[in-house]
């Protein structure tokens, strides 16, 4: 699903330490995921993390119904190595998931974030019985922003406070 990327947008499988890419991935049985390919990750592929709720639940998207999925991310500072990368997802205002202390970019890195990245693919891992299972999903009113200075409900390498509206003007309104 949707996300942001910077330097080599690594994908694929890329093992390209000059670049990264924070998005969405849609897990198995409606299950929504954070994707992430950062320099120095676990493994080949992209490090993969579940959204859950505060108890520990999977969060879980029902066929059929609308929602509001919002995804913020905040890369890390460039001093000293500072793994202090933030991503949260928010399902209809709420925030369910969050990672906190990621390095999304080493230090001397000349990228931030630099683009939208529209990939969806669902999640392949042969652990996972996909055969005659349906899968469908509808996307409307991207909006991508930044708040204006002074505006903004939370700033910097922090989490919120778990709740983000978008603001009227980000929708048209």
């Amino acid at each position: 699903l949707p996300g942001f990327c910077g330097g080599t947008c690594p994908t694929g499988g890329s093992d390209s330490p000059d670049g990264f890419s924070g998005r969405l991935e849609w897990g198995y049985l409606q299950h929504p995921n954070f994707y992430l390919y950062y320099p120095d990750r676990p493994g080949t592929w992209g490090d993969g993390e579940p959204w859950v709720y505060d108890d520990g639940s999977l969060v879980s998207l029902d066929g059929g119904t609308w929602y509001t999925i919002t995804h913020r991310l905040v890369i890390n500072t460039l001093a000293g190595g500072s793994a202090n990368g933030v991503i949260e997802g928010f399902l209809d205002g709420r925030r369910v998931s969050f990672r906190e202390n990621v390095q999304f970019r080493r230090d001397g890195a000349s990228y931030g974030i630099e683009y939208v990245l529209f990939s969806v693919f669902i999640n392949d891992n042969s652990n996972y019985p996909y055969e005659g299972i349906i899968n469908e999903v509808d996307f409307d009113d991207f909006v991508v922003y930044r708040y204006a200075e002074g505006r903004a409900p939370v700033t910097g390498n922090v989490l919120s406070d778990g709740t983000l509206v978008l603001p009227a003007e980000a929708l048209g309104r």
